[in-house]
């Protein structure tokens, strides 16, 4: 059983537990009041649209548009349990500090060990949770709970990919103290069950390394390390360019935004991460020795200023901090936040705070931040916004440098268009694809003749518009949507409209679908020696444009049905 299992453990001592803290009468009634379901399908439609549990799950949008069906089923399954109070974070960045002391040379004997527990999320015995929270006060109807949960079910509880499985202890550097610690170590791993890994288990004696920059960046080798094992893991060369753009979203960046949640990452390992990230959207992979079809900073745009929407890992990373400094400038009721006044800021104004050369490495980073966020504070930017709070989008919105709005971002990038086919003429509008044309002034190609047709130079207007081949599919697909009168080029194609938006928005999603088909045809023409008739290329666009389109207007989109449904109706 994931959480645990049945055998004989030693008896939790009770009256040792209740020398700390335990549940108050406050908890308790918390913790026992009932949640409505209404309050449960609240907070479900306030997840994202866009958002799922994992890139292959559903996303919320089908649990909202089905509600009806599924409601009840997913209200019923909700654990009507939460946790409040300190995170993580601030365990880790009162940490940080406490490390640092021990790089002093003048300083009394002290150890620190850092005790990795040996498969934690499977080897905690049953019998000690409930001990445990018997000890701690825990309301008998939460722990029944509880208990009905580990021992008629199995969970994985993780984060981010990692189990949590160490324990840090503090303790006078001698050898009486130390043992002391062990030997309660040991009541304790016979009563929970829970194992010392000696391989991963270390002990720090009255000091670390002298660099802790360099620590920080062995730190986060585990970072690196486990995006490029996910990559390896996930097998996605034959994936498209928008299937890896989703993978980078939602797996890649998750395990650099809760890093960059805790720490000021150093430039070194940002370069890194963007460079994996870099190479697994062009090429599939860790490594890319071919120079991308598009630099990473215009990737790093919103897509209305002709990016793809990833955020700037450098910029984003002093944002996700940026919380940081609006807890210490609102003095936020915080651990970490009282642990900051009592040993930085005593008597001390922090809007003209500056560090002391022996502060941690992360606090001075942490200044460094600040000052390039401190006209935003001075100014009182986020409290006259709407929310009256910082948050790390307006913190990256301020950070980031703006560029001028595109005027075909609306064309690229709607509803209506089948993703794979809106990277392509996403790359078509930075003139990105690797056209003969392109190679030749490269000097990668001496040719520059158009594969399909030979008759003309293969620039990407010629591929997709010109060209005799293309200018046929073409013609079938502006038939297929009603428009008997032919284009030479994308701007006449997008600014014939047909009596409304609606309309408009899925001629731009079959312009899409054709620059996507075409490029496959020639690809497949250059590098396989085939090419099929224009006539099936532009029955497979309709085919796969009316699967989409019929499939958009069961979930509700606001398209026009009857005209959807005649064209869907007519594919040869």
């Amino acid at each position: 059983m994931l959480l645990g299992s049945k055998s004989e453990t030693l008896t939790v001592q009770k009256h040792v537990v209740r020398k700390g803290g335990v549940c108050t009468d406050l908890y308790t009634q918390k913790w026992l009041q009932p949640v409505t379901r209404g309050e449960i399908k609240d907070i479900i439609f306030q997840i994202p649209n866009d958002k799922a549990p994992s890139p292959d799950g559903y996303s919320s949008k089908f649990f909202k548009d089905t509600w009806d069906i599924v409601g009840d089923d997913i209200t019923d399954a909700v654990m009507d349990f939460f946790t409040s109070g300190r995170s993580i974070m601030e365990n880790i960045l009162v940490f940080q500090d406490i490390i640092r002391l021990y790089s002093r040379s003048a300083v009394s004997p002290r150890c620190l060990l850092k005790i990795d527990l040996q498969k934690a999320y499977d080897t905690v015995e049953w019998v000690f949770l409930e001990q445990m929270m018997v000890a701690l006060n825990f309301p008998k109807q939460f722990i029944g709970w509880i208990m009905q949960c580990v021992t008629t079910a199995s969970y994985s509880l993780t984060l981010n990919g990692d189990m949590f499985d160490d324990l840090l202890l503090f303790c006078k550097g001698d050898a009486h103290s130390i043992m002391v610690i062990l030997r309660t170590f040991s009541t304790f791993s016979k009563s929970s069950g829970l194992k010392l890994s000696k391989g991963k288990s270390n002990a720090y004696f009255n000091g670390v390394r002298e660099s802790l920059k360099a620590e920080i960046m062995q730190d986060c080798k585990p970072l690196i390390e486990k995006i490029v094992n996910k990559i390896r893991g996930l097998g996605t060369r034959k994936l498209s360019y928008a299937r890896r753009l989703i993978l980078v979203k939602a797996v890649l960046k998750t395990y650099h935004n809760y890093w960059a949640s805790m720490f000021i990452l150093p430039n070194g390992v940002l370069a890194r991460i963007q460079s994996i990230c870099r190479n697994f959207l062009w090429d599939g992979g860790v490594d890319y020795i071919r120079t991308p079809l598009v630099a990473w900073d215009k990737i790093c745009k919103p897509k209305l200023e002709g990016g793809l929407g990833l955020k700037d890992d450098i910029i984003w990373n002093k944002a996700v901090v940026g919380k940081l400094i609006w807890w210490i400038t609102t003095k936020t009721d915080h651990l970490w936040v009282k642990w900051v006044h009592h040993t930085y800021l005593r008597n001390t104004d922090w809007d003209t705070y500056t560090p002391s050369s022996d502060a941690s490495w992360y606090w001075r980073k942490l200044c460094q931040v600040r000052a390039h966020m401190d006209s935003a504070y001075r100014q009182n930017v986020w409290m006259v916004q709407k929310g009256r709070e910082y948050t790390i989008a307006k913190g990256y919105e301020f950070l980031r440098n703006k560029n001028a709005k595109v005027s075909w971002d609306k064309f690229v990038w709607n509803n209506l268009t089948i993703p794979k086919h809106s990277i392509i003429a996403w790359l078509y509008h930075h003139n990105a694809l690797n056209t003969q044309e392109k190679l030749q002034r490269l000097g990668i190609t001496g040719e520059n003749t158009c594969f399909i047709c030979g008759a003309g130079v293969e620039t990407a207007d010629h591929l997709f518009f010109e060209c005799v081949y293309s200018t046929q599919v073409i013609i079938r697909g502006g038939e297929w949507l009603e428009i008997n009168i032919p284009c030479t080029n994308i701007t006449d194609w997008r600014t014939r409209m047909m009596g409304s938006t609606k309309r408009q928005a899925l001629l731009n999603a079959t312009i899409n679908a054709c620059m996507y088909h075409l490029w496959r045809t020639r690809n497949h023409c250059k590098f396989e020696f085939q090419l099929e008739r224009p006539s099936k290329v532009a029955t497979n666009i309709k085919g796969e444009l009316s699967l989409w389109f019929l499939s958009l207007m069961k979930t509700g989109k606001s398209i026009d049905r009857d005209w959807i449904q005649r064209i869907c109706g007519r594919i040869d």
